[in-house]
């Protein structure tokens, strides 16, 4: 068994699951940013969102879990319940994780981090509102 070293995200509202596993991408973040009008106040956002996780390569069964942190380090969601995940040859690996009501405490840098095994894949998005001062940011 060897632990994925290729993997990728997406944030998006949803992920619509089709036939013949494809899937749809609803309201897809380009470069993983969202960004809000100027002077939207932080404690006003509710967020209903969806992380893509992708694991390309590695060969397995693990235990998963994931969570999310704020800027400060701080748990924004709490580490999610326990999950086995599975990669075979030749196959990719993809975790959905949808949220429908992501309250949002501070702007900035967040991660999604997911951990398989006892390995953390972490994934950097952006939450800030536009025409931003880097101080606040």
């Amino acid at each position: 068994m060897a632990l994925p070293t290729k993997s990728d995200f997406l944030l998006c509202e949803g992920v619509r699951e089709e036939k013949g596993k494809k899937l749809t991408i609803l309201g897809f973040y380009a470069g993983n940013d969202i960004k809000f009008p100027k002077g939207t106040k932080v404690e006003d956002i509710s967020l209903s969102i969806t992380f893509l996780v992708r694991f390309k390569d590695g060969l397995g069964k693990w235990k998963a879990f994931w969570k999310v942190v704020g800027p400060k380090g701080v748990e924004a969601i709490p580490k999610s319940q326990e999950i086995i995940i599975e990669k075979r040859e030749d196959q990719y690996s993809i975790i959905i994780l949808q949220i429908p009501e992501y309250k949002v405490k501070e702007y900035g840098t967040h991660k999604l981090i997911t951990t398989l095994a006892d390995k953390n894949y972490e994934f950097e998005y952006e939450i800030n509102a536009d025409n931003m001062p880097e101080s606040l940011r």
